[in-house]
C-alpha cells in the first residue's frame, strides 16, 4: 500500500535538491544547447524521481531511503556531466552544498512546526487548523524553502570558478564523497528516532542544522583556499615575467646608453657642418636616452630610466628623491615588481587628467632610524574605492585586472612590511614601510 503524504514528501524533497544544486552550479561553464539539455535533463529526472519516490512510498525502510537517495545524487551528477563543462571536483562541491543546503533548510522548517507545537510528520502546513486548499500550503512551503536556499546560496556560492590542482582536486573529492557517505545514513537513521520521542527530535534537529552549516563554512573555506591559491599562482607568473622584462630591460639600456655615447662623439666631428641649433637639438634628442636618474639601486634605476621618456612624452613631472641603497634587502625581482607595478598605477591615474599641469608623480626612497620608507604620491581624477584597505581596480573586467596591487601587497608582507593606500583632495598616497626586522 503507498503513503500518498509520504510520496508527495518524497518527491518534494527530491525535486528540492535539485534546486539547492542548482543554484550552486551557477558559476558554471555551460555546454553547448544548453537549455535544451537542461530540459532534457528534467525530463530523464521526472521520469525516473517519481517511481523512486513510489518505491520509497511504499517500502519506507531506512535501506530504501539510503538507496534511493544515493541513485539521486547519481542522477545529479551526471546531469550536472551532461549539462556543464566542469570538473568532477566542482560537480561534487556543488552537490555536497546543495545537501548542506537542504539540510539547513528543511530542518529549519520542521524546527519551526516543532516551536509551533505541531507534527512535521503527520502535515506540512502552517495553518493546519484553518483548512487551506492544499496548494495553498504548497505554496507556503516552496517559497519558505526558496527564499532560504536563495539566501544561502548567495552566502556560500563561489563568484567563478578556479583551476584546480591535483592536491585540491583531491582533497574536494575526498571532503565530498565523505560528507555524502556520512550525510545520507545519519539522516536516514536519525528520522526514525525523531518519531519517538518530541525532545529529542528538537535536539536532532538543532544539531542538523549546525551540521549542515559546518559543511557549508567547510566547502567555503576550500573555495577560498582555491581563490588564494589562484591569486598566488598568478602572482608569481607576473614576478616571473617582470624578472624577465628587467633582464631586457638592462640589457638594451647598456645598449642604448652606449650608442649615444658614441653618437655624441661623432656628432663633435660634424660641428663644422651643423647649425649650433641642428647641434643643441640632437644632443638634446640623445641626452633623453643617454642620462637616467641614479638612486644607489641599478634595478629602481631600470625601472626610472624606462618610464623617463614616457615621462618626458607625455608631460608627466616625476620627482624623485630615492636612496636606493637602503632597498639591498630586496631580491632583484621583488624589487622591480613593485616599483615597476607602483608606477604604472600612478602613470595610469595621471593620464586620466586633461590638464598637463596636474600630472605629477612624486616618489621618496628613505631610511629613518632603520625603517625603510617608501611614499608615492599623485593626482587621480576620480577618487578609487578602497575595500579592506587596498584600492580596487576601475577597469571594465576587474577579474583580469587589479593582481599588480596584490602583487605589491604580497612582496611586501614577504619583508613584515605594511602597505596602505589613501585618497585626499584627488590625491591618491602610497605608503610602505620595512621595519629593521625584515
Amino acid at each position: 500500500m503507498i503513503n500518498s503524504y509520504a510520496f508527495l514528501i518524497k518527491c518534494a524533497s527530491m525535486f528540492e535538491i535539485f534546486f539547492c544544486i542548482f543554484f550552486y552550479t551557477l558559476p558554471f561553464r555551460r555546454r553547448q544547447r544548453f537549455y535544451l539539455r537542461t530540459l532534457l535533463c528534467i525530463l530523464c529526472s521526472v521520469a525516473v524521481l517519481i517511481p523512486l519516490s513510489g518505491v520509497y512510498a511504499a517500502f519506507p525502510g531506512v535501506s530504501v531511503n539510503i538507496f534511493i537517495t544515493f541513485c539521486f545524487y547519481v542522477l545529479a551528477f551526471a546531469s550536472m556531466t551532461f549539462i556543464y563543462r566542469e570538473s568532477a571536483a566542482e560537480r561534487l562541491l556543488a552537490i555536497c552544498a546543495g545537501i548542506a543546503t537542504q539540510i539547513v533548510v528543511g530542518r529549519i522548517y520542521e524546527f519551526i512546526y516543532l516551536m509551533l507545537g505541531m507534527d512535521p510528520y503527520n502535515s506540512f502546513s502552517f495553518f493546519p487548523e484553518a483548512a487551506l486548499p492544499q496548494w495553498l500550503d504548497w505554496g507556503v512551503y516552496y517559497i519558505f524553502h526558496f527564499i532560504l536556499i536563495f539566501l544561502l546560496s548567495l552566502l556560500f556560492r563561489r563568484k567563478k570558478i578556479y583551476t584546480h590542482t591535483g592536491r585540491s582536486t583531491r582533497m574536494i573529492v575526498i571532503f565530498s564523497v565523505v560528507i555524502t557517505a556520512v550525510t545520507v545514513p545519519i539522516s536516514s537513521y536519525s528520522r526514525p528516532l525523531e518519531v519517538q520521542d518530541s525532545r529529542l527530535a528538537l535536539v536532532i534537529r538543532v544539531l542538523s542544522i549546525l551540521y549542515g552549516f559546518m559543511v557549508l563554512f567547510a566547502q567555503k573555506g576550500i573555495l577560498e583556499q582555491e581563490r588564494i591559491s589562484e591569486e598566488l599562482r598568478i602572482t608569481g607568473e607576473l614576478l616571473y615575467a617582470e624578472k624577465k622584462q628587467y633582464e631586457n630591460i638592462r640589457s638594451d639600456m647598456d645598449a642604448i646608453n652606449t650608442m649615444c655615447h658614441d653618437l655624441r662623439h661623432q656628432l663633435n666631428q660634424y660641428s663644422g657642418k651643423l647649425t649650433e641649433k641642428e647641434l643643441d637639438e640632437l644632443k638634446s634628442a640623445i641626452s633623453i636616452y643617454d642620462t637616467s636618474i641614479k638612486t644607489g639601486n641599478e634595478i629602481l634605476d631600470v625601472i626610472l630610466y624606462k618610464k623617463q621618456t614616457y615621462f618626458i612624452q607625455n608631460q608627466i613631472q616625476f620627482s624623485c628623491i630615492a636612496d636606493g641603497s637602503c632597498l639591498s634587502f630586496l631580491t632583484a625581482s621583488h624589487t622591480y615588481s613593485l616599483f615597476n607595478n607602483a608606477l604604472e598605477n600612478a602613470v595610469d591615474a595621471v593620464m586620466e587628467l586633461e590638464d598637463p599641469q596636474m600630472r605629477i608623480i612624486s616618489l621618496t626612497v628613505s631610511n629613518v632610524k632603520g625603517i625603510v620608507e617608501i611614499h608615492m604620491t599623485n593626482y587621480c581624477k576620480k577618487s578609487p574605492v578602497i575595500r579592506e584597505g587596498i584600492p580596487q581596480t576601475t577597469k571594465p573586467d576587474a577579474g583580469h585586472h587589479g593582481f599588480g596591487v596584490k602583487s605589491m601587497q604580497y612582496i611586501v608582507e614577504q619583508y613584515n612590511g605594511t602597505i596602505s593606500f589613501a585618497v585626499e583632495n584627488n590625491m591618491f598616497y602610497l605608503n610602505i614601510f620595512f621595519p629593521p626586522e625584515r
